[in-house]
């Protein structure tokens, strides 16, 4: 294996570590900021990854075909077709320009080419070392265009996402103050009339409602939203249970 051999195998190899090890801290360090990229920036990349995969088959199979039909007519092996033909007799035969097919040893190499093409017209960079010819540009044209719709979209859901946040780390800031009223509330005579629960779908939060009353006084009601996987809500939350636990004993 030459040196360029290993190379194109290291690469990607390397990309897909690094995108591992990007996600992995995503769930390790927990961040706020993190928690907000996170979904997003994995949802991207498998989106991303699988259409550049499906396009780069295309292209590879468009490559194949034109190889195959040219050997047919020559009667030959496509390798031997290759190795007996010029670059430029090559490059009429193919719908693609800029590929060095005189210098590929195995149909890999023609699979890595047209993954990275794939990227390129994917992520709109559009190098043009490699470019296609005829009616079949429309495919690429197709590509780009999913290109820029999910980079859009993304940006859309890392606003939508950290709106969210926003929210709800004003509802917990909320939480805290309601915890202190909630004790004044039990101090003053109020005695709590009804909990209600229910886990935030596709969320790590917990959303808790306390209705206290004290006579003919108007119900009071306390709402709370607590992080499960955040150790300072958890005071918070083990007093909570023990009200609705406490609640539930009296109702029985």
């Amino acid at each position: 294996m030459t040196a360029s051999d290993l190379l194109q195998v290291v690469i990607p190899l390397g990309i897909l570590l690094i995108s591992i090890f990007i996600c992995w801290s995503f769930k390790v360090l927990n961040f706020d900021i993190l928690r907000i990229f996170k979904k997003s920036f994995i949802q991207f990349t498998v989106v991303s990854s699988s259409i550049i995969v499906i396009f780069a088959v295309v292209y590879f199979i468009i490559l194949s075909v034109d190889l195959a039909y040219a050997a047919q007519n020559e009667n030959m092996q496509i390798y031997e077709m290759i190795s007996s033909s010029t670059q430029e007799e090559l490059d009429g035969i193919i719908r693609f320009s800029g590929l060095k097919i005189k210098d590929y040893s195995s149909m890999y190499h023609f699979f890595i080419d047209m993954l990275y093409f794939s990227a390129m017209t994917f992520f709109t960079v559009g190098y043009g070392d490699i470019t296609v010819k005829g009616a079949l540009r429309i495919i690429p044209i197709f590509e780009a265009f999913l290109g820029v719709f999910f980079s859009t979209l993304v940006v859309a859901m890392l606003i939508i996402n950290y709106q969210s946040q926003e929210a709800i780390d004003k509802e917990r800031k909320k939480s805290l103050k309601n915890q202190e009223l909630l004790k004044i509330c039990l101090c003053r005579g109020y005695s709590i009339t009804n909990v209600h629960k229910e886990v935030i779908p596709e969320s790590n939060y917990m959303y808790y409602s306390v209705f206290l009353n004290q006579g003919t006084k108007k119900e009071v009601k306390l709402d709370y939203i607590l992080n499960l996987e955040n150790t300072a809500d958890d005071n918070i939350r083990e007093d909570l249970e023990g009200m609705i636990a406490l609640f539930k004993s009296y109702i029985v």
